[in-house]
Formats: C-alpha cells, structure tokens, sequence
C-alpha cells in the first residue's frame, strides 16, 4: 500500500488518451505528460495531459510518504498528536457525536482520512467521523478508489449509426485500433469487434488486445 511510484514527466512516443476526471484531450507523440505508474493491476498507467496534471503532481508531493519506509511511524505519529485529538474534537462539535455514515452515536469513534494528501495538515473536510465498524471498510474503499483502472470514457456506451460510419472512416482512411481506441474513448477489442460487426477486415488478432 505504501509503495507506489511516484508520478514522473515524460515525453510521450505515442498517442495516449488523457485520463484526467473528464479531459478528452489526446496526447500527440512528442508532448509531455504526467506518468503514474501503478503496482495494482500489475504494469498500469494513469496518463495525464499538462493541464491535467498540475493538480496530480501537488497530490504527488504529499503522497510522497507513500515511497518512504517510514510512513507507519508518521501516521502513527500524528494520530496520537495534540493536534489530531483536537481536529476530532472540533469534529464532534461541529456535527455531532456520531457516524457519519451509519448514524450510531457516541461509542469509539475515530477520525479517517478521506485522503492523505494534507497529512500533518488535515482540515475539517478531509476527514470524516466513523465508527469502529464503519471504519475498516471505508479505509479499504479509499484503497481501492486509489488502485482502480481508469477505463476509457465512453467505455459501455452504446454505438449509433453515425459513429459507426466515423469509425468506418477512419479506419478506412488507415487508422490503427489503437488509435480509433484513443479518439472514441473505448478500448482496442471495443474497436476490433466493432470493425468485425461493421463487415471490415481486421488486421489485429483478438489475442493481442487489451480485454478491459
């Protein structure tokens, strides 16, 4: 959980789509981009255009503990801190001595991090109040919003008379899967099968296509 790498600038050497919360833009070849290598699943990326990626490298740079050995102490450090116990007492003052998700009242209940990017500097809005039981299961969806792949974003949308004759063009026009994947934000098999329906030879076996 604590080692993934931390996001580095490249220079793309193919196109890539930006996977920035709603960005539609292409990343031509030649053009830096912001690289996020992730461990889990094993040899994924998150690619993010320049304007995209601001925001990503300042979350990077707190993230940076999760690089570093010595993140358990840190963390173990600042939740047996004056300043943690006071955050949690504001926390109660302001919305009660309660879940925030179950509504159970009083009992041990403990702050949890929505997020560590402002660790060591947490603010009212970047945690939450929680009971014991509600406590574990929401650390491990914060771990699995942060692994999850990015899937394209017209992933499982439908196709319509109109794309299907865009998509006939261009790749009668000599664009590659890989590129039609990228401009109609699907993936490669996506567009393979697609092809295939459309009646149109396809040069690329199915084996060596991304199935996500």
């Amino acid at each position: 959980m604590w080692s993934e790498p931390t996001p580095k600038w490249r220079t793309a050497r193919k196109q890539y789509q930006c996977q920035g919360n709603g960005c539609a833009k292409v990343i031509a070849s030649g053009e830096q981009y912001l690289d996020r290598a992730l461990n889990q699943p094993a040899q994924s990326h998150l690619r993010y255009c320049k304007e995209c990626a601001e925001p990503v490298a300042e979350g990077a740079a707190a993230y940076h503990f999760f690089s570093r050995s010595d993140f358990p102490d840190r963390y173990a450090q600042r939740i047996s801190s004056t300043e943690w116990k006071s955050l949690r007492r504001e926390i109660i003052e302001q919305r009660g001595n309660r879940c925030e998700l179950c509504g159970h009242e009083g009992g041990s209940l403990v702050l949890h991090h929505l997020h560590y990017k402002s660790m060591g500097n947490e603010q009212p809005e970047d945690v939450q109040l929680l009971c014991s039981t509600c406590h574990e299961p929401a650390d491990e969806k914060r771990v699995e919003a942060r692994l999850r792949p990015v899937l394209p974003r017209n992933y499982g949308t439908g196709w319509t008379s109109e794309l299907d004759q865009q998509l006939k063009s261009r790749w009668e026009a000599g664009a590659s899967s890989e590129e039609l994947a990228l401009e109609f934000g699907r993936t490669k098999s996506s567009i393979t099968l697609r092809l295939a329906k459309l009646g149109l030879q396809v040069h690329e076996p199915l084996s060596k296509l991304d199935e996500t």
